[in-house]
């Protein structure tokens, strides 16, 4: 439900702020500044680096980026 409802919102709202352009920076934008304020209000567990999330990352980094440019 909350999906649904974000989706909508999203649609409304960058279609009036684009006003006929490309929406997608803005999109961006509210998505970062929606996580790091998650981030900063939220206790989190300390990093641990290790070989699989180093091989997931590059995969991970590309698909919105091939997704938004497809």
């Amino acid at each position: 439900m909350a999906g649904a409802f974000i989706r909508a919102t999203y649609c409304t709202v960058t279609h009036r702020m684009a006003a006929g352009q490309n929406g997608i920076t803005f999109v961006f934008l509210l998505t970062a500044l929606s996580l790091w304020t998650l981030y900063f209000l939220t206790e989190q567990p300390s990093m641990h680096f290790g070989l699989r999330p180093a091989l997931c990352l590059p995969g991970a980094s590309a698909a919105p980026g091939f997704g938004a440019a497809a």
